[in-house]
């Protein structure tokens, strides 16, 4: 079947790793995918609400997993609703085989689909998609709707810390720092971009929020503040940084790898 691109109405489709805010998920034209998150006793859906049970099993040593949404399921929410073309954003391929699964579902879906690797992850992820969605609701094409979440994706960055001690512990595989150091158990900086994560600093005996309002590049540009069981540090950091942004929770099932007890901003340059 040929598939011929379209000016009309431009579904866009994303999972719950995202962290997209409630009220922007819930539109007719938006499509959240759950990640499933697999406990021993139970299935989760991915979301703010299964957090607590989530971080409790992580805290008790329990075996927690978690699966992406299938081809089978992206194809699916391609072709939900009287759309005629869908966007979908994924994670960077580096870190999930979300898009090589949307990818081949892009190939099985009888409408339009364009399918766009953010290059990076969580909040920063829901910046890209958030601008999708406002070129969208602006008129553009799919076509069109892609190009700007490749532009965005180009300039999204995101800055996590693991402010205490407790979060450090809990997280048991981090990048070094430098050549020779293995495994310093400090609260530290690391930077999400371009598909990468890396080590930015330590922060011994350092005031976490201060280090992140510090060290980020927000601005007076998009942003928002994010964090996994730190709520209070969380907002305290969005407070001091300019536009004061929207705090969102970090995806339970992003921290059945990275661990929980994050906190972080992420911000488009200009």
């Amino acid at each position: 079947m040929v598939k011929h691109a379209s000016t009309g109405r431009v579904l866009v489709v994303t999972d719950s790793s995202a962290c997209l805010p409630a009220r922007v998920a819930d539109r007719p034209h938006v499509r959240v995918l759950p990640i499933s998150i697999l406990l021993d006793d139970c299935e989760l859906a991915d979301g703010p609400e299964t957090a607590p049970r989530v971080y409790a099993a992580l805290a008790a040593g329990e075996r927690v997993r978690s699966s992406p949404p299938t081809a089978a399921e992206y194809v699916k929410a391609m072709e939900e609703g009287d759309f005629d073309a869908a966007v979908v954003i994924t994670p960077a391929v580096e870190f999930t085989v979300m898009y090589r699964n949307a990818s081949v579902a892009r190939r099985l879906a009888t409408r339009p689909v364009e399918v766009v690797d953010c290059r990076t992850a969580a909040a920063a992820q829901s910046l890209v998609v958030l601008a999708v969605i406002d070129a969208v609701e602006g008129g553009a094409s799919a076509p069109e709707a892609a190009a700007v979440a490749r532009e965005v994706a180009g300039r999204a960055d995101l800055l996590a810390a693991l402010p205490t001690m407790r979060a450090v512990e809990q997280n048991a595989s981090l990048p070094d720092s430098r050549p020779g150091r293995v495994g310093a158990a400090v609260p530290s900086l690391f930077r999400f971009h371009d598909g990468t994560v890396a080590h930015v600093g330590d922060m011994p005996g350092v005031d976490p929020v201060d280090a992140l309002r510090r060290a980020c590049g927000a601005g007076d540009g998009p942003s928002l503040v994010f964090h996994a069981a730190e709520e209070r540090l969380a907002r305290r950091l969005a407070s001091l940084l300019p536009g004061r942004p929207r705090v969102v929770p970090f995806s339970p099932a992003m921290a059945v790898h990275t661990g929980p007890g994050w906190i972080g901003v992420a911000w488009l340059e200009p």
